[in-house]
């Protein structure tokens, strides 16, 4: 476990019994000293993100909040001065799944604008897809990776889903522009065939089919998630990849296995 530094990704409360549940997701984390913790963005309503990020602050993390970009004006500014007097300087910014009608098209044209109206005191991380964001053309897709590179992110969030080799293959064109150890493979967990199946063909991703057989007819699902994360840790670190961030759908029993197997990685 040493050798791996990792962080966790958190999703909104929204009730008393799910804020509960993070706390005690939390507590568990906390004895792994993780990097830092992200927070999704609530698609229905944003408060519920800033009030998640607060609530992990306080509990002692270092948070990195998720910023969409189709806010307006006067809700960015609102947002980001609360963020300010939190004295929290870590967020996200990706384009967001929602139909953009705001000025910021794409997350470059917010991060110039946080920028120039906060005088750096942000530290922006990333995201991108090794095989590409639904919304994005592949020539799209490089051209704004270059740009991106231009702002010197903390991080730059790759999320790998399905396919290792496609991970691998698209890691190499990152490299050209952002330094290794600043690309962080956000890894997924396996729920079951038709979930993992629906999360796969939503986002466009290729993943193994053979694999998603065995799933389906191995009877002792259980073995077969624990063989799969053990399985991709490994292949990280035989890659030279030692930086992971966990989705973790604030799901316990999945946490539990990552709690497991880091001992042993």
């Amino acid at each position: 476990m040493s050798c791996l530094s990792f962080s966790f990704e958190i999703f909104p409360y929204y009730s008393i019994i799910t804020k509960k549940k993070i706390i005690k997701i939390c507590k568990k984390i906390f004895f792994l000293n993780p990097k830092f913790l992200t927070i999704t963005f609530s698609k229905f309503n944003y408060i519920k993100t800033i009030n998640t990020t607060l609530l992990l602050n306080k509990l002692g993390f270092i948070v990195i909040p998720h910023f969409p970009c189709y806010f307006k004006k006067k809700y960015i500014l609102k947002i980001l001065k609360l963020y300010i007097n939190n004295k929290i300087n870590n967020i996200l910014v990706l384009k967001g799944d929602k139909f953009n009608k705001s000025k910021f098209k794409f997350s470059n044209n917010l991060i110039f604008y946080i920028k120039k109206k906060f005088n750096n005191f942000f530290r922006f991380s990333i995201p991108s897809y090794p095989e590409v964001h639904k919304n994005t053309i592949f020539k799209n897709n490089l051209k704004l990776i270059i740009e991106k590179a231009y702002f010197l992110p903390k991080y730059c969030f790759s999320q790998f889903l399905g396919n290792s080799d496609s991970y691998f293959n698209f890691i190499n064109f990152f490299y050209l522009f952002f330094k290794k150890n600043k690309i962080i493979p956000g890894l997924m967990p396996l729920f079951n065939i038709n979930k993992n199946l629906f999360i796969f063909n939503k986002c466009g991703v290729e993943y193994y089919k053979n694999f998603l057989l065995i799933m389906k007819f191995f009877k002792n699902f259980i073995f077969i998630r624990e063989y799969h994360l053990y399985y991709i840790l490994n292949k990280f670190i035989i890659n030279g990849i030692y930086k992971i961030h966990f989705y973790l759908f604030n799901n316990l029993n999945f946490l539990n296995i990552i709690i497991k197997y880091l001992y042993y990685v």
